[in-house]
């Protein structure tokens, strides 16, 4: 694919420029303070929007000047799949199946860093959008970035031999963040149906009076086979961007529990970091995602290794709203049973798949559930790689 798509950067006309001169304040009476004021809160709107552009074309314009991201650090630092090329079908790349079956066609793409992100629902999506929008000059890029249309995707791409070149490419960094299924399931309630917020509780019962649904009606709605309600916020991970096909072509598979250091070798591998990730995120000017590790930061000792204790409340959080054993928590894992599975075979680094390889099993062992494989065979995907991580 070309190095620079049409829709890689935002068009001139679109970008902010600063405003002409404002008028001079006109003396006092017949009500021209106040318009003169109005225009000046205006013309101050359109100055600081202006400097925001000013700073993010900055941004790109050394990110270009020193010839884009240098493809030997990625060589260097991130996992080069191998093996031979995958075959795509407009499936594959445009979701023609059906609209929660999440083909690749919601993989974003920046075509000057050659670098394709699968963001997914509750897992940190909005700030990897930010971090595209911020790549791609847009002075807005710390808005929400959910209604804003500019940023290039594979199903604006409408050649598949394109979409293939980029899936197949070792030029490309192919990159995902994955969630533990129950913690991604929990903050999914508590953003959709907390806050005394009803609109969720009235789209899937159809009624308007309805009261709020509790985590437990929650559950019980959503994980029977062939449940009519779903949605992109707790469809199943394995389900989006064709991971369950093309993981093997991924570089980089991160965990949220690991965000900070995870995005760092990501933006780092892909030579993006010192300019886009490590200054301009918060009111405190720091690093993409120090917010979130701060939160995470501290650790305690348990037994013979660690164990942190954000890691400790969010197991406690979600144990309380399923407990194990309970009937809930078996109609949760039946539902997210593929996402237990999938997280279990990855071996893309920095993924650490052990947690979940574990927590399979006794899932599995719990509810009296025949293991699908053993676990010695169920490693599912970059076995090539898994010589070097050993070395």
């Amino acid at each position: 694919p070309p190095k620079q798509a049409p829709h890689g950067r935002h068009p001139a006309s679109t970008a902010h420029r600063p405003p002409p001169p404002l008028r001079p304040q006109p003396a006092a009476g017949n009500g021209a303070g106040s318009q003169w004021k109005q225009e000046k809160n205006a013309w101050e709107k359109l100055r600081d929007l202006a400097d925001l552009q000013a700073s993010v074309d900055r941004d790109v314009a050394a990110f270009r000047a020193r010839g884009g991201a240098d493809l030997s650090k990625r060589l260097k630092m991130l996992h080069v799949p191998t093996g031979n090329n995958l075959t795509l079908s407009n499936a594959d790349a445009y979701n023609t199946g059906g609209r929660y079956e999440g083909g690749l066609r919601d993989m974003y793409l920046d075509y000057d860093a050659r670098l394709a992100v699968c963001t997914i629902e509750k897992v940190a999506s909005s700030e990897l959008k930010k971090l595209l929008f911020r790549m791609a000059g847009d002075a807005k890029w710390r808005d929400e970035p959910w209604f804003k249309g500019q940023i290039h995707k594979v199903s604006f791409e409408k050649r598949l031999s394109v979409v293939s070149g980029i899936v197949n490419s070792a030029l490309w960094t192919k990159a995902a963040f994955l969630r533990h299924p129950y913690e991604r399931l929990v903050s999914c309630y508590k953003d959709k149906f907390g806050r005394n917020n009803r609109l969720y509780s009235v789209r899937m019962t159809g009624n308007k009076s309805t009261h709020m649904l509790s985590f437990q009606e929650f559950v019980e709605l959503i994980s029977p086979p062939g449940s009519p309600h779903q949605n992109p916020h707790w469809r199943p991970q394995s389900r989006f961007c064709g991971l369950k096909k093309f993981i093997s072509k991924y570089n980089f598979v991160g965990n949220f529990e690991s965000l900070e250091p995870h995005a760092q070798i990501l933006l780092r591998g892909t030579d993006l970091w010192e300019t886009f990730g490590a200054h301009g995120w918060g009111s405190a000017n720091s690093s993409m995602f120090a917010r979130n590790e701060a939160m995470h930061r501290t650790a305690v000792a348990v037994e013979s290794g660690r164990l942190q204790i954000a890691q400790a409340k969010v197991a406690m959080s979600y144990d309380s709203l399923l407990p194990p054993g309970s009937k809930l928590r078996r109609k949760a894992f039946e539902y997210y049973r593929e996402d237990f599975e999938f997280l279990a075979s990855i071996r893309t680094p920095p993924f650490n798949w052990k947690r979940y390889d574990d927590e399979l099993r006794e899932e599995e062992d719990a509810f009296g559930i025949r293991h699908g494989k053993p676990r010695a065979n169920r490693v599912g995907v970059g076995m090539a790689f898994k010589k070097s991580q050993s070395t």
